[in-house]
């Protein structure tokens, strides 16, 4: 997921929101492996990208509360 990361930010920017799906799907993966501090931090990246891109009734957005 990190390396995925690494390539949309390059060719999308920060603030696009195929990168905040992968912040999203990385920090999920931190989560399944305990990791919690890594995984809040890149759902939080995720979360402000995506309400910034993403439509207030989004389910990728829901997606990410929920795995908060």
């Amino acid at each position: 997921f990190e390396e995925s990361l690494n390539i949309r930010r390059s060719v999308f920017g920060e603030n696009d929101a195929s990168v905040g799906e992968s912040y999203s799907f990385l920090g999920e993966a931190y989560r399944k492996d305990g990791k919690l501090q890594q995984a809040l931090s890149n759902l939080t990246k995720a979360m402000t990208i995506q309400e910034k891109t993403l439509p207030a009734d989004s389910l990728d957005l829901a997606a990410t509360y929920d795995t908060v």
